[in-house]
């Protein structure tokens, strides 16, 4: 993959909700091996531009152009805990769907397990998984499968020191494997070293999105 490669561009996007604006004229484009850090007040809209992004919620007006035959990896903020699975045959089940053959997918499972500090968990029921071991299969999901374009929203949050270390590491080996990273935090200054990682910011405030390169991107 070309390094420069455009994988998504979005013209004049606008997102309206119950009569509301969400997100108000955003013209973005994304590239092969960037990341693009979304930031904003909690409520600001950066779940919703992710999801419209992502090809998840369509606009309200405008559009959204993802490369053909793009592969995508989704971590997202929040999603129901009440899954009654063990959390190795949870996450074993989502490696099926990635594609993983039943071997392959126990082999990628035990990997993963290892490296986001979840041994021992296996049998635990989803349900029953402390808050942030369960962040942690949730990252574990997001990075089963290499691909062209990972979202994460909100990655870094209720991680311990260690993970969140270990999880910038895995990004930096993505954007220099040409992954494109798409990430939504509120506070990404509590990202050590997030300057190295980012290379534009998309701040949303009242709805429009002001985007930042890395030259100026320290000003934030």
């Amino acid at each position: 993959m070309n390094e420069k490669e455009k994988i998504l561009e979005a013209n004049e996007v606008y997102k309206v909700y119950r009569g509301r604006p969400i997100i108000r004229k955003a013209t973005l484009t994304l590239h092969a091996g960037e990341c693009a850090l979304i930031t904003g007040d909690n409520g600001s809209g950066k779940t919703t531009l992710i999801r419209l992004l992502s090809g998840m919620a369509q606009p309200t007006m405008g559009t959204v152009w993802l490369r053909p035959k793009l592969s995508m990896q989704f971590k997202p903020a929040d999603v129901e805990k009440n899954i009654g699975l063990p959390a190795f045959a949870f996450l074993l089940s989502l490696a099926r769907v990635d594609g993983y053959s039943s071997g392959e997918a126990k082999t990628v499972c035990k990997a993963m397990f290892a490296h986001y500090y979840l041994s021992g968990l296996e049998n635990v029921a989803v349900s029953k998984l402390p808050d942030s071991a369960y962040r942690k299969l949730m990252l574990a999901q997001a990075m089963l499968k290499p691909c062209d374009l990972l979202f994460l929203d909100e990655p870094f949050m209720g991680l311990d020191y260690d993970t969140r270390k270990l999880l910038f590491a895995d990004m930096m080996k993505l954007k220099q494997q040409n992954t494109a990273i798409l990430m939504a935090c509120s506070h990404h200054d509590e990202m050590e070293g997030w300057e190295a990682l980012v290379d534009k910011i998309w701040h949303i405030e009242h709805g429009e999105i002001k985007e930042k390169h890395n030259e100026s991107i320290t000003s934030l």
